[in-house]
């Protein structure tokens, strides 16, 4: 009987608990070979995608989008539209509403930005002016006037921003007419495919894990299509909360820091705050500190309703993210990337979460059993045969 024990001329030895319960490491030429072969693809990889991450950044942005609408495609379809004919539909129908929204607001908005940018001058004065005061007052605090003297140079370098940035608004319209083209012909193509290509790539996967994978892909689409839709509910909502609420107070600008307020909703957490922050220095410099004491009041008011019924009923639901994976996977893509990575923090984030959930967890957890199983068949072979155990065995 194997005893797990070696013995020599010399006497017995022990074996190590590794041996005696299977586990040996062998190192020989192929193995050296593939470990480099992978090492190698892995910074081919990290290469060609650091040359072409815009690329990447524009795809993944039109299967967000694609998933967003597929489930209205879909609806139309079931009434005998061609899938291509009904995303045809969808485009003409999103076109139309962005096309009936932009003809009622492009005057105001127009001639809002307008005066905005011409009083900009006037309210970075007023700006210098206040924190000049405000430095003077707290003269004694050498730690409050290094912060006033740090923001009033972040103030200089704000408005010299806006104006680099306004100069170049041009090219970046143009540029961001080809992106939206390409998100929306990318998106085109992976609806209409998605249904003959989810098999394909299903099948590249060994047998026992296919079912896994082709749950997890359908798990994806539906989250990512939740998501896209709840986002588009809570900017709505945030952007005409804080038009109308502006204009009630008599805050200038109120369409344009709206519009603002509902764009920034597209950043999770910081979007809030920072259109809040914008919103209460036009109140600040343009009317007065009570002013911006009431769009203080006005965006707490609205961030609460958010935060207590919009993002638990909307988001939270069809998202599934813990607040604290969200708050990391954010913070995270806004180092990396800044705030196009905060943006897409979430999608990636889902799908992070659901291959971790639905694919590696299993398959840690039927790997853990696998080794636990050897051990112990490993350990009974390995236990040596007592002498009542040898009576039991012998018999009369």
């Amino acid at each position: 009987m194997d005893t797990g024990v070696e013995t020599s001329g010399n006497g017995t030895q022990p074996v190590s608990p590794s041996a005696a319960a299977g586990w040996t490491v062998r190192l020989n030429p192929r193995t050296l070979w593939l470990a480099a072969a992978i090492g190698i693809a892995v910074l081919l990889a990290i290469v060609i995608l650091n040359h072409v991450f815009n690329i990447v950044v524009l795809v993944f942005l039109a299967i967000v989008f694609a998933e967003g609408i597929r489930p209205l495609v879909m609806w139309l379809h079931r009434w005998k539209i061609p899938r291509p004919l009904g995303t045809a539909l969808v485009y003409l129908l999103l076109f139309a509403a962005l096309g009936g929204v932009g003809y009622i607001l492009a005057t105001p908005l127009i001639s809002q930005s307008a005066a905005f940018i011409n009083n900009l001058p006037t309210y970075a004065n007023r700006g210098q002016e206040l924190l000049t005061r405000v430095q003077a007052a707290v003269h004694s605090n050498l730690i409050a006037e290094q912060a006033l003297q740090t923001l009033k140079s972040q103030g200089g370098n704000l408005v010299g921003q806006v104006v680099t940035f306004l100069l170049r608004l041009p090219v970046s319209i143009i540029t961001g007419l080809f992106y939206i083209i390409f998100i929306l012909t990318v998106a085109f193509f992976w609806v209409n495919s998605i249904d003959a290509l989810k098999p394909f790539v299903v099948s590249l996967l060994p047998g026992q894990i296919q079912v896994r994978a082709a749950h997890v892909i359908d798990e994806a689409a539906h989250r990512l299509s939740w998501y896209v839709r709840g986002l588009l509910v809570n900017m709505v909502f945030i952007g005409v909360t804080h038009t109308l609420g502006l204009l009630v107070l008599g805050v200038p600008y109120p369409l344009l820091l709206g519009v603002f307020a509902g764009i920034t909703e597209a950043i999770p957490f910081a979007g809030p705050f920072i259109a809040g922050a914008v919103a209460m220095a036009v109140a600040l410099f343009a009317v007065g500190p009570g002013k911006c004491l009431e769009v203080f009041v006005l965006v707490v008011a609205i961030q609460q309703f958010e935060s207590n019924v919009l993002v638990p009923n909307v988001m939270n639901r069809t998202v599934k993210l813990h607040p604290l994976a969200v708050v990391i996977a954010v913070v995270v893509g806004g180092e990396l990337y800044g705030i196009l990575g905060a943006i897409l923090a979430v999608p990636v984030a889902v799908i992070l979460d659901i291959l971790v959930e639905d694919m590696l967890a299993p398959l840690a957890r039927h790997v853990s059993a696998q080794v636990e199983e050897r051990q112990q068949i490993a350990a009974a072979q390995a236990t040596p045969e007592t002498p009542a155990d040898s009576a039991a065995g012998t018999g009369p």
